[in-house]
């Protein structure tokens, strides 16, 4: 762009305009290239970033929360069904509240 407004009088002695045409549209398209490139690159990562923060985070606060139902020895081993049923209901609102 500044070399065609720096020279555009030799340009147009020298009928240099479809040499000048064609550097133009090779650098614009160099550039339309990468910006294309970039916004495909942070679109994939927006998607990958969501997906590890909401069902990675989500795994783990199930695992979490689900542990004590699996061992014997927590004080759930004992319990009736009605008490576990309490339990992992109110397990499972805490986790969607997060």
């Amino acid at each position: 762009h500044s070399r065609l407004i720096s020279h555009s009088e030799e340009i147009s002695f020298y009928n240099g305009n479809t040499k000048e045409k064609n550097v133009l549209k090779k650098a614009f398209h160099s550039l339309t290239g990468l910006i294309r490139r970039s916004q495909q690159f942070r679109h994939s990562m927006g998607i990958i970033d969501s997906i590890v923060a909401k069902y990675t985070a989500s795994i783990v606060g199930w695992l979490t929360v689900s542990r004590p139902f699996f061992n014997p020895n927590s004080k759930l081993g004992m319990a009736s069904p009605d008490e576990l049923y309490k339990e992992y209901h109110t397990a499972g609102r805490m986790m969607l509240n997060l």
